[in-house]
């Protein structure tokens, strides 16, 4: 999922969102989603009737990776027609995706992390162990792991 303005990891305001689904063989975009929180002709008190309005989320910018999740995933037409399903979500760590996608699928779908999150998300973890661990204390110990692991990532 892609949005117009970046999150900083606390704070989710941007007011569109953009996903797509691809595929893993292909590696081509099968189907995409947009979702807009807002439409200026709207804020200049146009009604929706009488222009191309595309103001279709009212949720939370963050909500907006689950609803499109769950458009692509399950709803989608041109997967449908092709006679495809979803069975395998690469996505990023945030688990109401996956739970949303789940909710409204009649088979079960496994989720896969993408390396750059689930590198990122090391990162963090080994971070936050420093202080309680003397052995990564040492400048060089992070560092290490970081590069031990990204290795094993990139040849999986």
């Amino acid at each position: 999922m892609g949005w117009s303005k970046r999150g900083n990891g606390k704070s989710y305001n941007s007011l569109n969102g953009y996903g797509s689904m691809i595929g893993f063989l292909s590696g081509k975009i099968l189907d995409y989603g947009v979702r807009n929180r807002t439409c200026k002709l709207c804020d200049k008190g146009h009604p929706p009737e009488h222009h191309d309005c595309r103001q279709n989320h009212n949720g939370s910018a963050k909500s907006m990776e689950a609803s499109v999740g769950v458009e692509l995933a399950n709803r989608s037409e041109i997967l449908r027609e092709a006679g495809l399903r979803v069975r395998v979500l690469v996505c990023d760590e945030d688990s109401s995706t996956i739970a949303a996608v789940r909710t409204g699928s009649e088979a079960y779908i496994y989720k896969f992390a993408d390396t750059n999150h689930l590198y990122k998300h090391f990162n963090e973890s080994l971070i936050k162990m420093k202080p309680k661990f003397k052995k990564i204390r040492a400048v060089s110990a992070i560092p290490h792991i970081k590069k031990n692991c990204q290795v094993s990532w990139d040849a999986w």
